[in-house]
């Protein structure tokens, strides 16, 4: 008995047929090597891996051979450094790291032309905003300049030291520059700005950002810059912004209650308080902090203040649905609530009901959850994709909804 126990309690601490799977489907895709490294290694670490085979091995399970399989290609890709690019000793994502290192290269070729002082200056700071980020950036990889995938870089991480000594001889020149481009920036932006913070203190229903950054095409990003411009330049209108950014933070709390109170009469009854449907896909889309790292915690962290007579009901419509984000937040295991990444879209082969969805039916998908401000997570997608097939959301209904939303651009932004 000891034994099954044990055999039960390990297999299960290893990697199921769902991972298994999974993992096989990435090798089989048709993207190069480092794509392929990068999703592996953010689904399981290799050290997990060969823990899961001592596992099946010791058991002899039928999926040691599928696993000594795919020991095998992450072996040959930790040979090769891909892995190396997921380390977080390099403090960036292994997407960035290319992009990094490209701007390294191109840092020491400014150093070592024959520019003027100035223009090189100028150069510089379109890479990177100021020394102490570029040390920030660059410094691991001089670190940890051994690995295999930083063997073509080895004359650029050998200048460091030069480079360094270059941007501390031209400390007052690039901060002059800096200073210069920030409030040029101020200054041919500040029409954009003051109509951006105007219109969030104008509108009544700001205090639902994500809803505001959506009608005017902007992002969060967007929205601080237009907001450190004010503060510079218009007191007056900075201090309206922070009153009503108070106003909104009440506004938010009420909010909140109201939209909870009628996600529980939905469950409840099966549709809105107006009469209209209740289904999960209008859950996902309206409970509050869905978009939170902690959402569950911030959740129940505000019903226990706001809304207890609803806590219940809303909690086990969660636990039932396992409306949930795993512990990973990669999304690979289907959990409801993490994040789906465009790119599997699509580069899945999805047939539903004998329909095999087009990319022009992904596009309409994805733009549907967009302009409706839909969390793009895995069960919102899965039930947005099944309306589409059902007809009960259709491509000529969101191009309506793309000419309705207003896109301001942001001078300089290239957006």
């Amino acid at each position: 008995m000891a034994k099954v126990l044990k055999e039960a309690y390990l297999v299960k601490e290893a990697l199921d047929n769902y991972d298994v799977d999974y993992l096989e489907k990435i090798i089989a895709m048709g993207i190069n090597d480092e794509e392929k490294a990068q999703l592996l290694h953010s689904y399981c670490s290799y050290d997990s891996l060969i823990k899961s085979l001592k596992i099946y091995k010791e058991f002899l399970s039928v999926k040691t051979k599928r696993l000594e399989d795919i020991v095998l290609v992450y072996e040959d890709y930790k040979q090769k450094g891909y892995f190396e690019k997921m380390n977080n000793k390099y403090n960036c994502d292994a997407s960035k790291i290319t992009d990094t290192l490209a701007k390294l290269t191109k840092v020491y070729n400014i150093f070592k032309s024959n520019l003027s002082d100035y223009d090189k200056g100028n150069c510089f700071l379109d890479l990177f905003n100021n020394k102490e980020e570029f040390i920030k950036i660059i410094n691991p990889f001089i670190q940890y300049k051994d690995a295999p995938f930083l063997i073509n870089y080895q004359e650029e991480i050998e200048a460091y030291s030069f480079i360094c000594e270059e941007l501390d001889r031209l400390d007052d020149i690039i901060s002059n520059i800096a200073y210069t481009r920030k409030y040029n920036n101020y200054f041919e932006n500040y029409n954009y700005a003051k109509f951006i913070i105007s219109s969030y203190i104008n509108d009544q229903l700001s205090y639902l950002e994500d809803e505001f950054y959506l009608k005017y095409g902007i992002d969060k990003d967007i929205f601080n810059e237009c907001l450190n411009i004010i503060q510079e330049l218009d007191v007056d209108l900075y201090h309206a912004y922070e009153s009503k950014l108070e106003d909104n933070q009440n506004n938010l709390i009420a909010y909140y209650q109201n939209t909870i109170k009628e996600l529980a009469y939905g469950i409840t009854n099966g549709y809105l308080p107006n009469n209209e449907p209740f289904d999960m896909l209008y859950f996902i889309q309206n409970i509050p902090f869905v978009n939170d790292k902690l959402f569950l915690s911030n959740l129940f962290k505000f019903m226990n203040l706001y809304n207890k007579e609803e806590e219940l009901i809303i909690k086990k419509y969660i636990n039932e649905n396992r409306l949930i984000p795993s512990k990973k937040g990669y999304g690979y295991k289907g959990y409801a609530l993490d994040p789906i990444s465009e790119k599997s879209i699509y580069k899945t082969k999805t047939i539903i009901k004998g329909r095999e969805l087009s990319d022009n039916d992904k596009d309409t998908i994805l733009d549907y959850i967009r302009l409706n401000n839909i969390p793009f997570v895995n069960k919102a997608y899965v039930l947005t994709q099944s309306k589409y097939i059902d007809g009960q959301i259709t491509k000529e209904e969101v191009d309506v909804l793309r000419k309705e939303r207003l896109k301001t651009i942001i001078p300089g932004k290239g957006r």
